[in-house]
């Protein structure tokens, strides 16, 4: 890898010709080139559309399905500590779940692995009321029930379907296994042991305005403060919240720190080839909560991205670089495209042109 032009001067050439496309707001990055390498934690942008202040990269955004990987690495700690087996039939551990999926053959593994021949969920956030959408902790809740009965069912590992409403489930299986509401559950089990200090799981609307601001567009072209108007309760686990750098502290501590033992981060990194992914990578495979780039100079790249309204990240770890991008806008660039642009940027070891 070059290193002709300083790392800082790359990534934030990269970031500031994002930040000035149309639609673009605020964005930041953590860039770590090589393991033993400095890392730049770089904002680019503005806290609001037209505003003076400057995007704050150390106050957390909405990073969405970049939970995943906290949510599949809790799973692990709890089988770690016996309290969970991968190849448990997950009606054991639920067994209120509709008929269709009481089942033997659907295991805790299949649901980690987005095998488990579930609908993908995007009814989750979809509910009508809060009467609707508000669960008890440990409870599957009238949401999750009436989302798993409309949706269509495949059998168990007869093929790969991205499911959040899976992911809900899991978050009810941590519940219920640890007797402590998500947010805390994920607290202890993971934020918390990885060294994360302001990355949170939000489940209530007033905790919102905790966050930095995060714009969509409305019909007429204006903005829209998702803050105002996302509700923690409609996706099912909750809102995850983080930076730039409590992500890469995250993947870090996942794929190559000290959080998960060998066998569960074996069992995290076995890789499925898939035809696609929420990413644009050449040679897609996922394993239990994580995404993987087998193909490119920086493979194998391991992490996941998050997508909603108002917001953008994304997070990966490779043998030779780690990287976060969160990006506080869904009108602009993703934030997996400028992590992308970035990795070009190292590659070339100048700007980008």
């Amino acid at each position: 890898m070059s290193t002709s032009v300083p790392l800082e001067q790359r990534v934030r050439a990269v970031l500031e010709r994002a930040a000035a496309r149309d639609g673009a707001v605020g964005l930041a990055a953590w860039v770590r080139a090589g393991r033993a390498g400095s890392a730049v934690h770089v904002a680019a942008g503005r806290r609001a559309p037209g505003g003076e202040a400057a995007f704050d990269p150390d106050r957390p955004t909405p990073v969405f399905s970049l939970d995943k990987p906290a949510l599949a690495a809790a799973v692990l700690r709890l089988v770690e500590r016996g309290r969970l087996a991968l190849d448990d039939p997950l009606a054991r551990e639920l067994p209120e779940l509709p008929r269709a999926l009481q089942r033997r053959d659907l295991t805790i593994r299949h649901v980690l692995g987005h095998t488990a021949g579930l609908p993908a969920g995007g009814e989750l956030a979809l509910a009508a009321d809060d009467d609707h959408r508000r669960r008890a902790p440990g409870e599957l809740g009238a949401l999750l029930l009436a989302s798993l009965r409309r949706g269509r069912l495949e059998p168990p590992g007869s093929g790969w379907r991205y499911s959040n409403l899976g992911y809900a489930l899991l978050a009810v299986l941590v519940e219920r296994c640890t007797g402590l509401a998500i947010d805390r559950a994920l607290e202890q089990l993971v934020l918390r042991p990885a060294g994360l200090r302001t990355s949170r799981v939000l489940t209530h609307p007033s905790a919102l305005l905790q966050l930095a601001p995060a714009w969509q567009r409305d019909p007429e072209g204006g903005w829209i403060d998702v803050r105002t108007t996302l509700d923690p309760g409609a996706f099912g686990l909750g809102l995850f919240a983080s930076t730039a750098a409590e992500l890469a502290r995250l993947m870090h501590g996942i794929v190559a720190g000290s959080l998960l033992g060998p066998r569960a981060r074996a069992a995290m990194t076995a890789w499925r080839a898939v035809p696609r992914l929420p990413v644009a990578f050449g040679r897609p495979a996922c394993g239990l909560g994580l995404l993987c780039e087998q193909a490119g100079p920086f493979a194998p790249l391991v992490g996941h991205s998050g997508t909603g309204p108002g917001a953008s990240a994304f997070a990966a770890i490779g043998p030779s670089v780690e990287i976060a991008v969160v990006a506080n806008s869904s009108a602009g660039p993703r934030a997996d495209a400028v992590a992308l642009a970035l990795l070009a940027a190292l590659r070339t070891g100048g700007p980008p042109r």
